[in-house]
């Protein structure tokens, strides 16, 4: 089901809204994941209005080489490097975070 996204950079979100981005090296049937050169993304927060708090951009943290138990993944989607080369993800808030490309699901 992942086999596509095999050594390319992926996006994963977890069951507690993690955004962890890194290169996928290894998926199994159950979903358990090992990313390497992992990040987790931090969206800046927002204040009572719905805006962004001055001064305070996205985040990303280094986590190196990170395994994620299937059961805590709720989607992985394919990162275009170029577009994510051109921006700057300091400047980015919750809502400029680039969409990931989703994943077809097979029929089970």
């Amino acid at each position: 089901m992942l086999s596509g996204f095999l050594r390319k950079r992926v996006s994963v979100v977890t069951t507690d809204g993690r955004n962890l981005v890194g290169v996928l090296h290894s998926a199994d049937q159950l979903l358990n994941l090992v990313l390497t050169s992992c990040v987790e993304r931090t969206a800046a927060p927002f204040d009572r209005l719905g805006e962004v708090e001055a001064g305070k951009p996205m985040e990303e943290s280094p986590l190196g080489v990170m395994m994620i138990r299937g059961a805590n993944v709720v989607t992985v989607g394919a990162i275009d490097v170029h577009a994510e080369a051109e921006a700057n993800p300091s400047l980015w808030v919750g809502r400029d975070m680039p969409p990931a490309q989703g994943i077809p699901h097979a029929a089970t």
